[in-house]
């Protein structure tokens, strides 16, 4: 999106926090983001996940924090808008609307939205699957806080 698009999109929705989930970035897009974020008083939080990886433990502690957190409303980003964005969007329908996490994912990690749960965009998927093999009975975002850190740090 280019500068009038995004203050468009904060102004029209009443934004009041984006989480992107690319990073800091050089890029013209990611600087006109920063500017309009500052210049309506929007809180910008980046989280850098990539399509084709777990996500670091800290990064998804960070997105975590930011659903929790607020302020609402809240736009999620990535570059595509399927996997990572899915991902996330997973997470915030189980952990904040509190839809089972079963169906926050079919909602949200779909080829509806663009994302294939074969091949490197896998890990997506893989990240929830963990979370069913290994969360003995707690919710995701205390498994996030005090598990998923030393099962991500096995899998390295």
């Amino acid at each position: 999106m280019n500068y009038k698009e995004i203050c468009k999109t904060i102004s029209q929705y009443k934004i009041r926090t984006v989480v992107n989930l690319t990073g800091v970035k050089k890029e013209s897009w990611y600087l006109e983001e920063i500017k309009a974020a500052h210049e309506f008083g929007v809180k910008h939080v980046d989280i850098k996940l990539s399509s084709d990886k777990l996500p670091p433990p800290q990064e998804i502690s960070g997105l975590l924090q930011a659903l929790q957190n607020g302020p609402y409303p809240i736009l999620i980003h990535c570059r595509a808008g399927s996997d990572r964005s899915g991902l996330a969007c997973a997470i915030y329908r189980n952990i904040i609307e509190n839809v089972p996490l079963d169906v926050a994912v079919r909602e949200q990690l779909t080829w509806r939205y663009g994302h294939i749960s074969i091949g490197p965009t896998h890990a997506m998927d893989e990240f929830f699957d963990l979370y069913q093999q290994t969360n003995k009975g707690k919710g995701l975002a205390s498994w996030i806080i005090e598990d998923y850190p030393s099962l991500y740090a096995g899998r390295k």
